[in-house]
């Protein structure tokens, strides 16, 4: 669903002012360049909020502006209140993660593939709910309501959550490279490149290099896009229920690691001058270790009070959904899907 930009915001309100605090906090805490315009509109559609190819963002004044005139208020609030109050945070948080990120082709245009884009919006979200602590203290939130650092995460999208944080450990351990490197490296790529990215990781991992390996590369690339898409379906699959959807996109996920691994230990992705390296599991004894592992990771990510590193669940927890801003491709065998890309729709809500 496109979103729908109402009246622009008076750069001299209260509210015009949180929106541009929440923007600076989020490209200072994730070191890149926002590619905000000053321009901060009300969103019409029902979204949350949006944030646009021109550097413009949308909000909500019923689901974000509301709740954060409240909060400063100084009202009681209820847990409940504090729920809605923390997912308004996170909108302002994604959203201007998504104004830090560069969308744009090579034409200037922003058309992402399904891969692409379900790796953005994973990403995003995945990020904002890890670092929304940062939104809150820049905002003065903390000191006034110390238990909202403390409310349980809610998801905008369980599949592609699951499915970016999968795909990310394992690229994690084709690479060796540290988690935290690998997200970096990730969010600081354009949207476009990023598979061309993971595709240069894992073969510096196995092989030590990519300057000399251009087909593997292709290949470990267009597997990685072919594979990852599904994930997309699933998460605007209205039929399922956000921990069916954690587990499908994970097992997506998990299968598009498994089939990059396949391609990297095939005798075609070597050099004439290497010797076959011994395989010590199947595709199969993998899948079935990688998901022993998530079970074990997601245990021990457990909540624990006073934390925010629990924000950063394997298989998070979570309802709402964001969208995002551009043209998006088709997957396979559908039909191009225009949409206003990298926008936040309302907890429940299905993804169009």
């Amino acid at each position: 669903m496109p979103g729908k930009r109402g009246a622009l915001l008076d750069p001299r309100s209260r509210e015009y002012h949180w929106v541009a605090t929440a923007i600076q906090a989020v490209a200072e805490a994730s070191g890149q360049k926002s590619r905000w315009n000053k321009r901060v509109y009300f969103e019409l559609s029902g979204l949350e909020g949006a944030a646009s190819p021109d550097g413009g963002m949308s909000v909500s004044d019923a689901t974000v502006l509301h709740p954060l005139r409240r909060a400063y208020a100084g009202e009681q609030l209820t847990d409940s209140d504090l729920s809605q109050l923390r997912d308004a945070l996170v909108t302002l948080t994604h959203e201007s993660l998504h104004l830090c990120h560069e969308l744009q082709n090579a034409d200037g245009a922003v058309q992402l593939s399904a891969a692409e884009l379900a790796l953005e919006e994973g990403l995003a979200e995945n990020w904002a709910q890890q670092n929304v602590h940062q939104v809150i203290h820049a905002m003065d939130l903390a000191g006034k309501h110390p238990t909202l650092l403390t409310q349980k995460p809610v998801d905008a999208y369980p599949a592609l959550q699951s499915a970016t944080t999968t795909l990310v450990d394992g690229v994690d351990t084709l690479s060796g490279r540290q988690h935290e490197e690998v997200v970096r490296r990730l969010q600081a790529a354009k949207a476009t490149e990023r598979f061309g990215v993971i595709a240069d990781l894992v073969i510096e991992g196995r092989y030590g290099g990519t300057g000399d390996r251009p087909e593997l590369r292709a290949q470990l690339e267009r597997t990685l896009q072919e594979k990852f898409a599904p994930v997309l379906t699933v998460e605007r699959d209205g039929s399922l229920d956000a921990d069916a959807q954690k587990q499908r996109g994970s097992e997506i996920s998990a299968l598009a690691v498994a089939e990059l691994d396949q391609v990297l230990t095939s005798p075609h992705s070597r050099s004439p001058a290497q010797q076959p390296q011994a395989v010590e599991q199947t595709w199969e004894q993998q899948i079935l270790a990688w998901q022993k592992e998530q079970t074990q990771q997601a245990a021990a990510r457990e909540p624990q009070v006073g934390s925010v590193e629990h924000l950063q669940k394997f298989l998070a927890q979570g309802q709402p959904h964001r969208e995002d801003s551009g043209q998006v491709a088709q997957l396979p065998g559908t039909p191009a899907d225009p949409r206003h890309l990298i926008a936040r729709r309302n907890p429940g809500r299905a993804v169009d």
